[in-house]
């Protein structure tokens, strides 16, 4: 489990394409800027902006990870190359404070930037994603983009928009946005669990009406 805070940027030093069992994948290998990674080791988690990877290697300052096609598919990670940076954040210690919001690492969609601009006190983010998502997002509900928990401000059926602190802007992978560019969204975990349960309510009562006379 992940809060959305992120911990350090990675620097992308190679992702080249690995066969494993006979099926394509890639390997992944980041180098943290400022993170001590001597706790990682063969098997730990550790959510790459905002996506829960496997670590198959730790040494030298530097961690590898071996990526599915099936993740690369649903995921911006097949998009990174020598050189960009990435959100990192490890995984959450029983007992430890929750300062973001619960993130399970695992992306929904794939969004796209629409818009970063500076207003009089932050910076806002306005990020698209296909209307079948529209109703996981509610103003002053939660959101991870790209690993990073974000309260949004405004939001319709197909968009919403977070302000972001500067601080936040110069710790992360946002500060290199672009438009159009492709970020992960993981929307809120308690909220689609909420969403599944009436929906499945729902169609419980049109199999088996309730009559109002009991």
């Amino acid at each position: 489990m992940f809060t959305g805070l992120i911990e350090d940027l990675g620097k992308v030093i190679t992702i080249e394409d690995k066969h494993i069992d006979g099926m394509l994948s890639k390997r992944l290998v980041i180098e943290p800027y400022d993170s001590d990674i001597s706790d990682l080791s063969l098997g730990s988690s550790l959510a790459v902006n905002g996506v829960c990877l496997t670590v198959v290697g730790a040494k030298k300052g530097r961690v590898s990870f071996d990526i599915v096609q099936t993740t690369l598919s649903v995921t911006n990670l097949g998009c990174l190359k020598k050189g960009d940076k990435v959100n990192l954040e490890r995984t959450v210690p029983l007992g430890s404070r929750l300062e973001g919001h619960i993130c399970t690492g695992h992306v929904d969609y794939v969004g796209e930037v629409i818009a970063l601009e500076k207003s009089e006190k932050c910076f806002l983010l306005t990020v698209s994603f296909d209307r079948k998502w529209g109703k996981y997002v509610v103003p002053k509900g939660s959101v991870a983009l790209d690993g990073i928990s974000l309260t949004i401000l405004e939001c319709s059926s197909k968009d919403l928009i977070v302000s972001i602190v500067p601080h936040t802007l110069q710790k992360t992978n946002l500060k290199n946005k672009k438009w159009k560019d492709k970020i992960n969204i993981e929307f809120d975990y308690l909220g689609k669990y909420v969403i599944s349960y009436l929906s499945q309510r729902d169609e419980e009562q049109k199999i088996n009406p309730v009559d109002p006379r009991d």
